[in-house]
């Protein structure tokens, strides 16, 4: 008999840098848009799925034009084609 990982998902709608979210080890993100474009610029939609321990993370963003540089231990969340930024989860003990 197989130990079962708890599974983790969860849609973070329209973060903000500096917002401290939970995130699994070997998680799987995805960045995109969600809404109706013809109302405006439609909500940021941080996408997450995976198993294992969960760590707390800050999110922070960076123009994806040129070099994007991140601190070790991050995660790139994903860009968002809208605005050209590079979403990334620093871990919350490099982030202090």
């Amino acid at each position: 008999m197989s130990d079962d990982a708890e599974l983790f998902a969860t849609t973070y709608r329209d973060p903000d840098e500096g917002d401290v979210i939970e995130l699994p080890d070997g998680a799987t993100t995805a960045v995109e848009r969600v809404g109706d474009v013809e109302i405006g610029l439609p909500t940021l939609a941080v996408e997450v799925v995976g198993t294992g321990e969960r760590a707390q993370y800050v999110i922070l963003r960076n123009d994806a034009d040129g070099d994007v540089c991140i601190p070790d231990g991050s995660n790139v969340l994903g860009v968002d084609g809208w605005t050209d930024s590079v979403y990334f989860a620093v871990p919350t003990e490099v982030y202090e």
